[in-house]
């Protein structure tokens, strides 16, 4: 290598005695675990450039994932690829708990807390937000961007739904209380309106019963003038004097 390529590569790559006593230990790729080379101490990378990979897809990784990652403030893949991981995983059966899934379960945990008010749940949403997303690349946050909304569009129908059903319900509710009124007033009506034609058949009965212009009827009437007398007891007597005659006659 000439001279004048050297003077480039040390302006390239300007030596401090940090750096040289830096160069004197062996470094070790946090992923592959190998030597690092020159080029990646001199950038003072903890890893290959070659292995900013998606620990998932195995296609290339954005600095800011590998950053993160190094620092472990996250995992070493494309956020799609590690929702789709972590999904994969939860749905297993038995599911293996680790750290990382504790970590991101927690990290999106926006259940809501009953026991604050609704500004006080939006707040804590905010913050837990900016947490998350401080460290995204602008691809990541756009995704985000479009989960949470088709997150907000599910929940707006189910609670269009769910105020729907329950105007619907109570709506049928008052309709069955409506028609189970009618239904009542009805046999009431019904039940009155037979007793009552009952009634007059009855009262009709007695009258031509208790004609005078018939024996049974004038004879009925000597019985009813009897102290303490009543009909049912007069037409008993009644019957069984006819019994006795037809016996006779027989």
């Amino acid at each position: 290598m000439s001279d004048e390529n050297n003077i480039l590569m040390d302006a390239f790559f300007p030596e401090t005695p940090l750096e040289s006593n830096e160069t004197l230990k062996i470094k070790i790729c946090k992923v592959c675990e190998k030597e690092l080379g020159f080029l990646e101490i001199q950038a003072r990378l903890q890893y290959h450039w070659d292995c900013c990979l998606c620990e998932h897809c195995g296609k290339e990784i954005s600095r800011e994932i590998m950053m993160r990652w190094v620092n472990d403030n996250g995992p070493r893949a494309h956020s799609t690829c590690h929702e789709t991981f972590m999904q994969a995983e939860i749905a297993k059966r038995p599911v293996t708990i680790t750290q990382g899934m504790l970590d991101y379960l927690n990290s999106w945990r926006l259940c809501p807390d009953l026991t604050r008010s609704i500004d006080e749940n939006q707040s804590r949403a905010e913050n837990q937000m900016r947490k998350n997303v401080v460290d995204m690349n602008h691809e990541e946050r756009y995704v985000l961007l479009k989960q949470m909304q088709a997150a907000t569009a599910v929940l707006s129908v189910i609670i269009s739904n769910d105020k729907a059903s329950a105007e619907t319900k109570l709506r049928r509710d008052e309709w069955e209380k409506e028609r189970e009124k009618r239904t009542k007033d009805l046999v009431q009506d019904a039940q009155e309106t037979r007793l009552s034609q009952q009634a007059l058949i009855e009262k009709k009965k007695t009258k031509k019963l208790l004609s005078k212009q018939t024996p049974e009827g004038k004879l009925l009437n000597q019985l009813l003038a009897m102290p303490n007398m009543t009909l049912e007891m007069a037409k008993q007597i009644l019957g069984t004097a006819k019994q006795k005659a037809d016996e006779n006659i027989q």
